[in-house]
């Protein structure tokens, strides 16, 4: 539902999103013989009712003895729709509807109720078990159904501290939850857009991203998001909830790269088994302001994860990290100088010259193309004498045995691009003429020492030594 201010001033108007055409929700909310869950998840938006007379409408519907309307019936077109309009009540209505959920005692759903209304109107959570003590409520004695539905008031509330405090305290899990059932689209829609004007239980704000962050840290740390986690829903998670996304209202900087707060999120998605791609890495590592938060990002997602498939990384993906790096807004040339080069020299393959040249194509911005060119001028040869040094102790003479000794060098191969030999191992690249597959050359027969240590391609000094600030954006 969107609301809007009327054009008399005489309050609100409620009215459905396009999307909902000949939906179920849609033909709920034309029916105005019944007050079932879309009317009364209007009639609460648009202030004609308050909040005790919503959750005795709401909550009936899990009674035994509770009304039942034509309306209470399976859904063609799924729960996301209701989600969308009204997250609790949304959630409501999909456990009245499971075919395992067995129907509360009143005497049970007017004490939920007293625990929900306390929950949506506080949220410091000492005052809230002080409320409970008070009043005899007890969070632990709930039903796993109903434990679920009090974290959805909390969620929707956006009550951090409190959504933390009681995730550890009430039941176990049941099953399927209501955030195994939230969809990517209501998340993003209700939750992070900020063009919509969604009827929700809270107000958009500039922490929004962050909030959400803290939420989706408990539920990935707990057991009220369950395997697998993929498609959209990952995608949301991954990317947009992100508070460096370009279309968040995220300003408060406490979910910033480096802060405590995300680097928890990011602990939590690793411990789950997800991985950024190598474009939303780029995204992120242009967000970080220094060498040490994008090491320690790519500590929780290594590179070979994030090559789905295996294999090299294509051209989109390596201008999508290079550009995401380059042209960063929050690094200073040294610090973006060295997250390049600790890429480049982490991931190995990465196209560092026909990528940068069609991305700065598409952007059509010659300044932007040669920011990049200036970055990678100096970072690529560092990265690669990195690599080469790292290398060492894998080399072998050809009588088979190895040596990781300082004076040891690299085996010598031949730069396909400028037919030149270069000391590199099998497998790495030219750090003058990039992502070119270099083979090695078998050493001749006695030959028991390898190649002296020349480049053609890049000369050693420009191997070892820092250029200083030329080239730094």
């Amino acid at each position: 539902m969107e609301v809007s201010p009327g054009r008399d001033g005489s309050g609100p108007v409620v009215r459905l999103r396009f999307n909902y055409h000949a939906s179920d929700v849609a033909n709920e909310f034309e029916d105005a013989t019944e007050t079932c869950f879309v009317r009364l998840a209007a009639r609460f938006a648009a202030g004609e009712i308050g909040l005790d007379a919503y959750m005795d409408g709401v909550l009936a519907h899990l009674r035994r003895d509770g009304p039942r309307h034509k309306w209470d019936v399976p859904l063609e077109d799924g729960i996301a729709d209701f989600m969308e309009m009204d997250v609790f009540a949304g959630a409501v209505k999909r456990w009245a509807l499971q075919p395992g959920f067995v129907p509360l005692e009143e005497a049970d759903i007017n004490r939920f109720k007293d625990m929900a209304i306390l929950a949506w109107t506080v949220s410091d959570p000492g005052e809230f078990d002080n409320r409970c003590r008070q009043t005899g409520l007890d969070p632990t004695s709930l039903t796993p159904e109903l434990a679920d539905l009090l974290l959805v008031v909390c969620y929707c509330r956006r009550h951090t501290a409190l959504f933390t405090h009681l995730i550890k305290t009430v039941p176990d899990a049941p099953p399927q939850t209501t955030f195994d059932a939230l969809e990517q689209r209501v998340l993003w829609n209700t939750r992070i857009d900020q063009y919509t004007v969604l009827a929700q239980h809270s107000p958009k704000a500039i922490t929004n991203s962050s909030d959400e962050i803290t939420l989706w840290t408990e539920i990935l740390n707990s057991h009220w998001l369950h395997d697998p986690i993929e498609g959209p829903k990952a995608q949301f998670l991954l990317v947009e909830i992100r508070v460096t996304h370009w279309d968040t209202k995220e300003t408060d900087a406490s979910a910033a790269a480096g802060t405590t707060k995300l680097n928890a999120y990011f602990a939590a998605l690793a411990r789950r088994g997800l991985c950024y791609d190598l474009p939303s890495a780029g995204d992120f590592l242009g967000s970080c302001t220094s060498v040490q938060q994008a090491r320690e990002f790519l500590a929780l997602f290594p590179p070979e994860k994030m090559l789905r498939g295996g294999g090299e990384p294509s051209a989109y993906d390596s201008g999508s990290v290079i550009v995401g790096i380059a042209d960063s807004r929050h690094a200073d040339g040294e610090a973006r100088l060295g997250i390049m080069e600790l890429v480049l020299e982490g991931i190995g393959g990465l196209d560092i010259t026909q990528s940068a040249e069609a991305l700065a194509e598409v952007f059509m911005d010659t300044k932007f193309s040669s920011q990049v060119d200036g970055i990678l001028k100096h970072a690529a040869p560092r990265a690669q004498a990195k690599r080469w040094a790292r290398n060492l102790r894998f080399l072998t003479f050809d009588d088979g045995k190895s040596t990781n000794t300082p004076s040891a060098r690299p085996v010598s191969g031949q730069c396909r691009r400028c037919a030149e030999r270069v000391p590199v191992p099998s497998g790495h690249i030219c750090a003058a003429h990039a992502n070119v597959v270099l083979t090695p050359e078998k050493l001749q027969d006695g030959e028991r020492k390898l190649e002296s240590y020349r480049n053609p391609c890049v000369h050693v000094e420009d191997l070892t030594r820092d250029e200083g600030s030329e080239g730094d954006y």
